[in-house]
């Protein structure tokens, strides 16, 4: 008998894909699970699913084009063909809410836009978007003759993690999220030459294995890349510990080197996660490879600026976050309204290096126990 069929919509990059990863775990205990995702997220959802449950669009609002509407069209095609009991999705946004009515699925669960559930509402330009969705919300309410999200749910609190959101559609559903860890195993994929090398070397030194990754999804979310270099000068060398520094794609590498310093340029998602499931903690922004630690298992120290931890710190590692209150404005979503990001240049160098021997004292005890 042919299983009821899900679909989760998750439009955003990667550490959002990560997110919603227990919720995909649990649902599959139920419903035969489809993903519609960002191109970039494929490999995430691989983690889950077979090739053939991951659909895939690039939002037409990210790159508006003919392309990109037919793009659209199509994805709403293939969903519509799969012929789904549910759609869901974990954030509130107006254009998805179509998107999932456009299915014409007979149940779509979701987070309408409103000042509960639309993050960092308070910040000007993020206040006129909630209006303008609320707009188009009313507008399909009015064309189509009925609500565009038949189970509309609301925040349990105003700033909560988005894990807890996956949780409330479950809830929603009688599905149960599973948020044991690790929620991504080590992936056993062909290696390149220069991956080898590093695992060679991380295996060989028999010493505690970091990761540092200076990168970010935005410029005003990157923690000084001086202050990094001092933290490994000063701390990670000096104490005799293996420091994998990640190079991030079209970015300058973190100019260290010494004892157990090996520098590695991501290549792809796979090779930084196979790099990963190796590791024994990661230091790092507030990204992808947050949360990507975080679902395998490890300690993370994160680095938050303009971002709400409360809503995007790694899951199990919410005490490892180093944050100072230095602005007003957040969350700010990216956008800085200050001359410069004060949220990231106010965090000093011992603020982070506290944090990070707090957890390497950590390791080492759990290594002896």
């Amino acid at each position: 008998m042919r299983r009821e069929v899900l679909v989760l919509v998750e439009l955003r990059k990667l550490g959002d894909a990560i997110l919603s990863i227990p919720f995909v775990r649990g649902a599959q205990a139920r419903y035969d699970v489809y993903v519609l995702c960002h191109p970039a997220a494929v490999p995430v959802f691989e983690t889950q699913l077979p090739l053939d449950h991951i659909l895939t669009l690039l939002p037409p609002w990210v790159a508006f084009n003919c392309g990109s509407v037919r793009a659209f069209g199509r994805a709403v095609h293939q969903v519509r063909s799969l012929h789904p009991t549910v759609v869901v999705c974990g954030w509130a946004d107006a254009r998805v809410e179509w998107l999932m009515a456009l299915t014409g699925a007979p149940r779509r669960v979701g987070f309408p836009m409103t000042s509960r559930n639309y993050y960092a509402c308070q910040v000007p330009w993020r206040r006129r978007h909630l209006l303008h969705g609320q707009w188009l919300s009313r507008a399909g309410r009015i064309l189509t003759g009925r609500e565009l999200l038949t189970d509309p749910l609301s925040r349990s609190r105003d700033s909560q993690s988005h894990v807890v959101d996956w949780i409330q559609v479950g809830v929603a559903l009688g599905v149960v999220p599973d948020v044991s860890l690790p929620w991504i195993d080590a992936l056993k994929e062909p290696l390149d030459s220069e991956l080898k090398a590093v695992l060679s070397r991380c295996c060989a030194a028999k010493r505690p294995l970091w990761i540092v990754h200076p990168g970010a999804g935005s410029p005003v979310k990157q923690w000084a890349k001086d202050r990094f270099e001092k933290l490994i000068e000063s701390f990670f060398i000096p104490g005799g510990i293996s420091v994998v520094v990640i190079q991030p794609p079209g970015e300058r590498p973190l100019e260290v080197s010494g004892s157990g310093i090996m520098p590695f340029r991501t290549s792809s998602l796979e090779s930084l996660m196979i790099l990963t499931s190796m590791a024994d903690a990661v230091l790092c922004n507030d990204s992808a490879i947050s949360h990507l630690a975080a679902a395998m298992g490890k300690r993370v120290v994160a680095i938050f600026g303009p971002s709400d931890p409360c809503l995007f710190a790694p899951f199990g590692n919410e005490c490892n976050v180093v944050i100072k209150g230095a602005c007003v404005w957040r969350p700010c979503m990216d956008r800085c309204l200050r001359p410069s990001p004060v949220c990231m240049e106010s965090i000093r160098l011992e603020d982070v290096m506290d944090k990070v021997q707090q957890v390497h004292q950590a390791l080492q005890q759990a290594n002896c126990e």
